[in-house]
């Protein structure tokens, strides 16, 4: 279970846009691949970044297409 600080970090992680999220997850993977001294981890540490590196890519897309959809559905209200 995460602390309340770990709460208040995803709340901020949820603000940021795609290109923040990938500097801090290459910021983080750096980090993790330098403490981590077993080869293996350190491959299952790039994988996961990639993976993760993914996901940001889908949110984002994501985020455009309902962004998009909402302008449009607001057009249509307004009469446009």
């Amino acid at each position: 279970m995460l602390s309340p600080a770990g709460d208040d970090i995803l709340i901020i992680m949820e603000r940021l846009g795609p290109v923040q999220k990938k500097i801090l997850l290459l910021f983080h993977g750096i980090a993790a691949i330098g403490l981590s001294y077993n080869p293996r981890q350190q491959i299952w540490i790039l994988k996961q970044i990639g993976r993760e590196w993914n996901k940001i890519n889908q949110q984002a897309l994501n985020r455009a297409i309902k962004s998009l959809y909402e302008s449009k559905r607001s057009g249509i209200k307004n009469g446009e």
